[in-house]
Protein backbone atom coordinates (compact mmCIF):
# COMPACT_ATOMS: atom_id res chain seq x y z
CA UNK A 1 0.00 0.00 0.00
CA UNK A 2 1.63 3.27 -1.39
CA UNK A 3 0.87 6.72 -0.08
CA UNK A 4 1.80 7.83 -3.73
CA UNK A 5 2.53 11.70 -3.07
CA UNK A 6 5.65 12.89 -4.34
CA UNK A 7 6.78 14.18 -1.46
CA UNK A 8 6.89 11.22 0.69
CA UNK A 9 10.43 10.38 1.34
CA UNK A 10 10.36 6.87 1.46
CA UNK A 11 8.34 5.63 -1.12
CA UNK A 12 10.33 7.81 -3.50
CA UNK A 13 13.64 6.56 -2.11
CA UNK A 14 12.92 2.60 -1.69
CA UNK A 15 9.64 1.58 -3.87
CA UNK A 16 10.60 1.79 -7.27
CA UNK A 17 13.82 -0.44 -5.96
CA UNK A 18 11.65 -2.52 -3.89
CA UNK A 19 9.38 -3.46 -7.15
CA UNK A 20 12.35 -3.79 -9.47
CA UNK A 21 12.70 -6.45 -7.16
CA UNK A 22 9.11 -8.15 -7.41
CA UNK A 23 7.34 -6.95 -9.63
CA UNK A 24 4.34 -9.84 -8.90
CA UNK A 25 3.95 -7.64 -5.51
CA UNK A 26 0.03 -5.81 -6.55
CA UNK A 27 0.44 -2.34 -5.43
CA UNK A 28 -2.45 0.08 -3.84
CA UNK A 29 -2.33 3.59 -4.32
CA UNK A 30 -3.92 5.48 -1.73
CA UNK A 31 -4.05 8.54 -3.96
CA UNK A 32 -5.06 7.64 -6.63
CA UNK A 33 -7.68 9.20 -8.95
CA UNK A 34 -6.92 12.29 -6.48
CA UNK A 35 -5.02 15.95 -6.66
CA UNK A 36 -1.95 15.59 -4.13
CA UNK A 37 -2.48 18.11 -1.26
CA UNK A 38 0.98 19.98 -2.11
CA UNK A 39 3.80 18.81 -0.18
CA UNK A 40 1.24 16.83 2.48
CA UNK A 41 1.34 13.40 1.78
CA UNK A 42 -0.72 12.63 5.36
CA UNK A 43 -3.72 11.38 3.61
CA UNK A 44 -5.03 8.68 6.27
CA UNK A 45 -5.26 11.60 8.36
CA UNK A 46 -8.89 12.31 6.55
CA UNK A 47 -11.49 9.86 7.50
CA UNK A 48 -13.11 10.17 4.06
CA UNK A 49 -9.37 8.76 2.40
CA UNK A 50 -9.34 6.49 4.71
CA UNK A 51 -12.66 5.27 3.93
CA UNK A 52 -11.49 4.92 0.06
CA UNK A 53 -7.89 3.34 0.64
CA UNK A 54 -9.93 0.69 3.18
CA UNK A 55 -12.13 -0.30 0.18
CA UNK A 56 -8.79 -0.79 -2.43
CA UNK A 57 -7.00 -2.05 0.20
CA UNK A 58 -10.06 -5.19 0.70
CA UNK A 59 -10.37 -5.42 -2.90
CA UNK A 60 -6.83 -6.44 -3.75
CA UNK A 61 -6.70 -8.97 -0.90
CA UNK A 62 -9.95 -10.09 -2.47
CA UNK A 63 -8.07 -10.53 -5.56
CA UNK A 64 -4.98 -11.97 -3.84
CA UNK A 65 -7.18 -14.34 -1.58
CA UNK A 66 -10.07 -15.22 -3.19
CA UNK A 67 -11.02 -17.87 -1.17
CA UNK A 68 -11.34 -15.87 1.79
CA UNK A 69 -13.11 -13.25 0.37
CA UNK A 70 -15.88 -13.36 2.84
CA UNK A 71 -13.77 -13.24 5.56
CA UNK A 72 -12.01 -9.92 3.97
CA UNK A 73 -15.59 -8.25 3.40
CA UNK A 74 -16.38 -8.98 6.75
CA UNK A 75 -13.27 -7.20 7.92
CA UNK A 76 -13.71 -4.37 5.15
CA UNK A 77 -17.32 -4.06 6.65
CA UNK A 78 -15.95 -3.51 9.89
CA UNK A 79 -13.31 -1.20 9.50
CA UNK A 80 -15.61 1.27 7.50
CA UNK A 81 -17.79 1.38 10.34
CA UNK A 82 -15.08 2.32 12.88
CA UNK A 83 -13.82 5.11 10.12
CA UNK A 84 -18.17 6.23 9.90
CA UNK A 85 -17.76 6.40 13.78
CA UNK A 86 -14.31 7.96 13.79
CA UNK A 87 -15.59 10.96 11.24
CA UNK A 88 -18.90 11.20 13.30
CA UNK A 89 -16.82 11.93 16.49
CA UNK A 90 -14.60 14.57 14.84
CA UNK A 91 -17.47 16.21 12.93
CA UNK A 92 -19.13 16.54 16.86
CA UNK A 93 -15.86 17.61 18.56
CA UNK A 94 -14.90 20.37 15.41
CA UNK A 95 -18.28 21.22 14.86
CA UNK A 96 -17.57 25.06 16.70
CA UNK A 97 -13.95 25.16 15.08
CA UNK A 98 -14.92 25.37 11.73
CA UNK A 99 -12.87 28.13 9.87
CA UNK A 100 -10.27 28.76 13.46
CA UNK A 101 -6.54 27.92 13.06
CA UNK A 102 -3.94 26.21 14.73
CA UNK A 103 0.00 26.40 14.46
CA UNK A 104 1.95 23.40 14.00
CA UNK A 105 5.46 23.04 13.04
CA UNK A 106 4.97 20.29 10.76
CA UNK A 107 2.85 20.80 7.95
CA UNK A 108 1.19 17.50 8.60
CA UNK A 109 -2.45 18.06 9.03
CA UNK A 110 -3.71 19.86 6.24
CA UNK A 111 -5.65 16.95 5.04
CA UNK A 112 -7.82 16.73 8.75
CA UNK A 113 -8.27 20.54 8.91
CA UNK A 114 -9.54 20.56 4.94
CA UNK A 115 -12.45 17.53 6.02
CA UNK A 116 -13.19 19.35 8.97
CA UNK A 117 -12.75 23.43 7.89
CA UNK A 118 -9.78 24.71 10.28
CA UNK A 119 -7.16 26.30 9.18
CA UNK A 120 -3.52 25.20 9.72
CA UNK A 121 -0.85 27.52 9.90
CA UNK A 122 2.98 25.94 9.51
CA UNK A 123 5.95 27.16 10.76
CA UNK A 124 7.96 24.95 8.22
CA UNK A 125 7.27 25.70 4.63
CA UNK A 126 7.70 23.45 1.94
CA UNK A 127 9.20 20.94 4.43
CA UNK A 128 11.60 22.71 5.78
CA UNK A 129 12.80 24.70 8.38
CA UNK A 130 11.38 28.42 8.04
CA UNK A 131 13.95 31.31 6.42
CA UNK A 132 13.58 34.53 8.60
CA UNK A 133 11.06 36.02 6.70
CA UNK A 134 8.34 33.13 6.97
CA UNK A 135 9.46 32.64 10.36
CA UNK A 136 8.27 36.61 11.01
CA UNK A 137 5.31 35.73 9.13
CA UNK A 138 4.47 32.81 11.49
CA UNK A 139 5.04 34.85 14.65
CA UNK A 140 2.47 37.61 13.33
CA UNK A 141 0.17 35.50 12.59
CA UNK A 142 0.06 33.80 15.67
CA UNK A 143 0.68 37.04 17.61
CA UNK A 144 -2.76 38.14 15.46
CA UNK A 145 -4.20 34.90 16.21
CA UNK A 146 -3.07 34.91 20.18
CA UNK A 147 -2.23 31.59 20.23
CA UNK A 148 -1.96 29.15 23.10
CA UNK A 149 0.04 26.64 22.12
CA UNK A 150 2.43 25.46 18.83
CA UNK A 151 2.18 22.07 18.00
CA UNK A 152 5.09 20.07 17.38
CA UNK A 153 5.49 16.10 16.35
CA UNK A 154 7.60 13.54 18.07
CA UNK A 155 9.44 12.88 14.77
CA UNK A 156 10.88 16.58 13.65
CA UNK A 157 13.07 18.77 16.35
CA UNK A 158 11.15 21.60 18.46
CA UNK A 159 13.39 24.09 18.42
CA UNK A 160 11.45 25.93 14.72
CA UNK A 161 8.38 25.78 17.35
CA UNK A 162 9.87 26.90 20.52
CA UNK A 163 10.96 30.08 18.41
CA UNK A 164 8.01 30.82 17.63
CA UNK A 165 5.91 30.07 20.70
CA UNK A 166 8.58 31.94 23.10
CA UNK A 167 7.98 34.77 20.76
CA UNK A 168 4.49 34.73 21.32
CA UNK A 169 4.29 33.72 24.82
CA UNK A 170 2.41 30.29 23.84
CA UNK A 171 3.63 26.59 25.16
CA UNK A 172 5.04 23.48 23.00
CA UNK A 173 2.89 20.29 23.08
CA UNK A 174 3.04 17.34 20.75
CA UNK A 175 0.31 15.69 18.66
CA UNK A 176 1.30 12.63 16.54
CA UNK A 177 0.09 11.77 12.97
CA UNK A 178 2.00 8.49 12.99
CA UNK A 179 0.27 6.99 16.02
CA UNK A 180 -0.76 3.01 15.85
CA UNK A 181 -4.35 3.55 17.56
CA UNK A 182 -5.98 5.56 14.43
CA UNK A 183 -9.11 6.10 15.76
CA UNK A 184 -8.15 7.10 19.37
CA UNK A 185 -5.31 9.62 18.01
CA UNK A 186 -7.76 11.04 15.53
CA UNK A 187 -10.56 12.06 18.48
CA UNK A 188 -7.56 13.35 20.50
CA UNK A 189 -6.28 15.61 18.54
CA UNK A 190 -9.35 16.88 17.52
CA UNK A 191 -10.22 17.68 20.92
CA UNK A 192 -6.98 19.67 21.47
CA UNK A 193 -7.55 21.67 18.21
CA UNK A 194 -10.85 22.10 19.10
CA UNK A 195 -9.80 23.81 22.40
CA UNK A 196 -7.15 25.22 21.40
CA UNK A 197 -7.44 26.98 17.33
CA UNK A 198 -8.00 30.58 17.05
CA UNK A 199 -10.22 32.42 15.27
Amino acid sequence: VKVGHPHFPFEAAWLDRLLAERPDVPVVDAARDREPREHDPHVWLSPTRMAVLAGRVADALVALLPEDAATVRENEAAVAREIAETDRRLREILAGARGRTFVVLHPAWGHLADEYGLVQLAVQYENREPDPRRLAEVIARAKALDVDVIFTQPQFDPSGARVVAEAVGARVEAIDPLARDWPDNLVRVAERLAAESRA
